[in-house]
This record gives C-alpha cells, structure tokens and sequence, in this order.
C-alpha cells in the first residue's frame, strides 16, 4: 500500500559452473593447482615440439565470473588467506533487487580482499607461465588477450595492467594495482570491439568518444605504461558494408596502440 516498503531479499544457491554457463568450453577454476599446472603444461608442450615465435593466452585467462568460484575448496584457500572465518558467500557480497527487479551486489566486509585475491591469482600463474617460456626457449614471446573495457576486468579476477597504473577507476587500491601483470608480458592484445573508428569522427557524431578503436587502445597503451606492446584488435564484423569505417578503425588502433590485430579474416565485409 501507499507510504510502505517493499524489501526483496536474496538466498544464494550454489551450484557447480556446468549448470548455469553458458559458454563453452567451461570455465575451470584457476585457483586448483590441477588446473595451473595442465596449462603451463600446455606451454612446456607447445615450445617443447614446435617451432613457434611465442604464446598467446586468450580471454579465458580468468575466472569465469564474479560468482566463481564459490566451491568449498576455494571458500578454504580464501579463509586461509584472510586468516579468518568467512560467512560464504554473504561476507564477498549478496545480490539486491530494484522494485524493478533490477539485479545488483552489496559489497560484503571481504569484497575488496576477495577482487586482491583472485587477481594475484592469476598474476602469480603468469609469473610462472613467464619463467617456464624463459626457460624452454628464451627469447620467445608471451602476450595475453583481453577485452579493451578494463573497468570489468575485476569480476574476472585478471587484472592486465602495469603494477604502477595510476587511473580513474574505484577498484584501482594501492592493493588491487600491485597485481598488475603486464610487467610480465612482452605484449598485450585487447579486443577494441567499436563501430566507431577515431574520437575526431565520434566528435563529429555528436556521440560519446570512449567507446571507440581510438580511445580504447589508448587507455589499453596508458594501462600497459610501456611494460610491454600494445596491439588493438578490431572486428570486421562491425565494418560490414563501410569500408570507409574500416579504414577510420585501423587507423584509430595504429594510432593509439603499437599495432593492429584484424579478427577475424573470417568475417565477411
């Protein structure tokens, strides 16, 4: 009635990653040592047996949402990092709703630890990953692939930036930057996915800049603080039919990044 609230509550159910995925391959929890070491085996296999320049990790170098992992066995790794009893998974945050039934989190006591947590995760696996092609062959290469929209990296628990990155973004603690990994990269892909090519021609649109080739490979580069190269990868698919935006998109990532990754040759025009 007029004059009251309404409050909706949340209950979590965990469940295993299988049941509510929607992509495939699944997403397999990077925190198990099974899973760190088949992937470093698959480094040692590939620079073992075949001539290659380098290797790539593509954008499933992470977790696989903010909601993974909530298995037992992470909920132990992670009281033992926080030496201290975590109400699982209240204390990481409980999801709200809108009276519109908008879904949203609030941020539990151990949410930041937990972003810390995952993102020196996966910074640790690269340090390992860095030392394993250095010592296999040296001189070959290791880069990373990943989205140009860094601001929600911290869900996936990657965070690919340089440790000394300065920038606008809430989750950016002294903490939360010392597991920056590009230091330990010799170059970094992201995936500059815009229709429109350069910030002159969104200007000229009347639109917003930041979603464009331009303006996402230069927070890409600034991310980076010459830790390593950056390359923008556009997509045909966003040029089908404008050539004419194709040419304005290769020359916003020349522009703004070390180089271009065109994705893919596959895609028509």
């Amino acid at each position: 009635s007029k004059g009251k609230r309404l409050e909706f509550l949340s209950r979590p159910i965990l469940q295993p990653i299988s049941k509510n995925q929607l992509q495939y391959p699944l997403m397999m929890n990077p925190l198990r040592p099974e899973v760190q070491q088949r992937s470093l085996d698959f480094v040692k296999e590939i620079l073992s047996n075949y001539d290659v320049s380098g290797i790539i990790f593509d954008d499933r170098l992470r977790f696989g949402a903010l909601n993974a992992d909530f298995s037992d066995f992470s909920h132990s790794l992670f009281e033992k990092y926080v030496m201290r009893t975590v109400k699982w998974p209240e204390d990481i945050y409980t999801v709200t709703f809108t009276p519109t039934l908008a879904q949203g989190i609030r941020p539990g006591k151990w949410f930041d630890a937990w972003l810390i947590w995952r993102a020196q995760t996966v910074k640790n696996w690269i340090e390992r990953a860095r030392k394993v092609v250095d010592g296999l062959r040296g001189g070959k290469q290791l880069g990373v692939y990943a989205g140009s929209w860094y601001g929600d990296y911290p869900q996936f628990g990657n965070n690919y930036a340089a440790p000394r990155i300065q920038a606008g973004f809430a989750f950016l603690t002294q903490a939360y930057r010392k597991t920056g990994f590009a230091d330990s990269l010799d170059f970094l892909i992201t995936g500059c996915y815009y229709k429109i090519g350069t910030i002159v021609e969104a200007m000229e649109r009347g639109v917003p800049t930041g979603p464009t080739v331009e303006a996402a490979g230069q927070l890409s580069n600034r991310l980076s603080r010459e830790q390593c190269w950056t390359v923008a990868v556009i997509k045909l698919d966003d040029y089908y039919g404008n050539l004419k935006g194709l040419q304005m998109a290769l020359q916003g990532a020349c522009a703004s990044t070390q180089g271009v990754m065109v994705f893919d040759y596959s895609h028509r025009l």
